[in-house]
Parts: C-alpha cells; sequence; structure tokens
C-alpha cells in the first residue's frame, strides 16, 4: 500500500470519474486505475463498480475512506515537517489549512497563481474538518485557515470573507420538482432525504428546516458527498448542499434548485486574533481579497 494509491482512491471517490481524478493528480487515466487495482488487490476487496458509462462507490470503500483520508493528513504533516528542514533561508513557508472544497470554489487556481507570483514562498496545504482547520490555527500549525461560516464576527478569530454561497435541494433531473427554478421545503414532504450527518453541516441544516423538520423523512449519513450524488442520480433520495458543491464538477442527472429565503454563507480565511500576521500571510490575504474584489458581504 503506497500513499499514492490512497490518494488515487480518493480522489477518484471525490470527483467520481477517472478522467477528473487523473487531472487533479496530475498522472495518467491507466495509471490511476493501476494504483486502484492494486490497492483493492492488497485490500482484497472491490472499491468501486464499474461499468461502461459509470463508477459507483463500494460499501468497502466507505469504510476505507476515513482511514485513508487520516493517513494522507498524517503525511501532510510528514511532508511539511521535511519542507521546513529543507527550504533555503530565503524561502518563506506559507500553511494552509483549509475544508476539502478548493476546486469547488476555484479557490486552488488563485493559490497557484499567487506561489507563480511569489516564487520565495514556500506553500503547504492541508484539508480537513472546520474544526480541525481552526485547531490548526490555534497551534500555528497553520497561518491561515479557509472555513465556510454564517458568521463574520468572532472574538477568537480575525475573519477575511472573500465569497458566499447559499443551499439548494439537489434532485433528480426526473424528479417531479426539477423543473423549478426556486423552492420551499415543503414541497419535498414527500421526498426521501439523504444528509450529512456532520458537525458542520448540522447547524446549517437546523436552519433551512426549521419547523418543517418532524414532518420530513430525513436519514443522515457518513458518506461523502460524492456517493451522495450517486443516490441522487438512481433517483433514490434528494439532499441539500451548498451550491457550488452540488454543481461541482457537473451535474449529470441532477438538477439543484435554489431554496427561497434560504441563508447565505461565507468562504473566509481565518487568522488568530492579537497574534502577529506574518508578510507573506497578510500578502496571501490581500491578494485572495483582491481577486474576489467584486464580492461584498
Amino acid at each position: 500500500m503506497t500513499i499514492l494509491q490512497l490518494k488515487c482512491m480518493l480522489t477518484v471517490a471525490q470527483f467520481m470519474k477517472i478522467t477528473e481524478a487523473s487531472r487533479q493528480l496530475g498522472i495518467t487515466q491507466s495509471f490511476v486505475s493501476k494504483q486502484i487495482r492494486a490497492l483493492e488487490k492488497e485490500l482484497g476487496v472491490s472499491l468501486f463498480h464499474r461499468t461502461t458509462h459509470s463508477l459507483s462507490i463500494t460499501p468497502e470503500c466507505v469504510e476505507i475512506l476515513p482511514y485513508a483520508e487520516k493517513i494522507i493528513n498524517e503525511y501532510a504533516k510528514l511532508e511539511t515537517a521535511s519542507i521546513n528542514c529543507q527550504k533555503s533561508p530565503e524561502q518563506k513557508l506559507l500553511t494552509i489549512c483549509s475544508i476539502p472544497v478548493l476546486p469547488h470554489y476555484g479557490i486552488i487556481d488563485k493559490i497557484v497563481q499567487f506561489g507563480d507570483n511569489n516564487p520565495d514562498t514556500l506553500i503547504h496545504i492541508s484539508e480537513g474538518s472546520v474544526s480541525e482547520a481552526l485547531i490548526s490555527v490555534d497551534h500555528q500549525d497553520a497561518d491561515i485557515g479557509i472555513i465556510r461560516t454564517q458568521n463574520l464576527k468572532d472574538n477568537v478569530y480575525d475573519i477575511y470573507p472573500f465569497l458566499e454561497d447559499n443551499y439548494v435541494i439537489l434532485v433528480n433531473e426526473n424528479h417531479p420538482l426539477a423543473y423549478l427554478k426556486e423552492a420551499t421545503m415543503d414541497l419535498f414532504i414527500h421526498d426521501k432525504f439523504l444528509l450529512m450527518n456532520d458537525t458542520y453541516y448540522i447547524p446549517f441544516y437546523k436552519d433551512i428546516l426549521q419547523e418543517i423538520s418532524p414532518y420530513l423523512n430525513i436519514t443522515y449519513t457518513r458518506m461523502r458527498v460524492t456517493t451522495i450524488k450517486t443516490y441522487i442520480q438512481k433517483n433514490r433520495y434528494v439532499t441539500i448542499l451548498p451550491s457550488r458543491i452540488a454543481c461541482y464538477p457537473d451535474l449529470d442527472g441532477m438538477r439543484a434548485i435554489p431554496i427561497k429565503n434560504c441563508p447565505y454563507f461565507h468562504m473566509v480565511m481565518v487568522t488568530k486574533k492579537g497574534t502577529e500576521v506574518p508578510y507573506k500571510c497578510r500578502e496571501f490575504i490581500d491578494y485572495i481579497l483582491a481577486e474576489y474584489k467584486n464580492y461584498s458581504p
């Protein structure tokens, strides 16, 4: 078992397409498939159901994914320590801990461009939950955290909002309400909801569902977003997701319906309040704010 094999499994599970996984990893499709097959052989399980035109995650893969993520996160910490030892005195290290949505919001492209414009800066990115990102900032393992939040004021962190998003109902394209341009939750009283059982998402769900919640058929799951989307494509459930998460990388067989009067939330950068922000960290914050200058919270 190798780190590359685990990264291939996680990336394929995230995007549900070998082509997109190979693009994200910068390797060929055949090589990605080879790594997956080798990992399946070593583990003795099938990780993905494959047909000519589709790909879906097996229950065994769903069980394995959280452990693979932990291994990758620990390996990322090892890489950071190695970079700190190897970087030249002239280079500055900028560390970012983000929730795993950077491609969905186009932030990866901005980070790459910042790195190209600042060759004296080494950028290291790790991904985790909101709490993990904040803990990394607290412990100074990360200079900057990138998270989603509805709260733009905090006594612990300085918050720099740069983008906003809202929630949508994701349904199969053949759903009776798929034609709607906007909807209220009561219209889905007869549907089965598959929602993420995540400490980050739960408060948002409560805000959206409010009084209607007891009347809805809701199943909470630890599945990844890509797995939930597979169930939507099969018209087994509907779900609620941030708009950009729901629509990325594409919407084959699905429709995203905006929720009427749904509160917006913000993509923000956070730093620890009361601490000196390194020069490169401040440069990066100013760069991202300038790139999203048309956004006004």
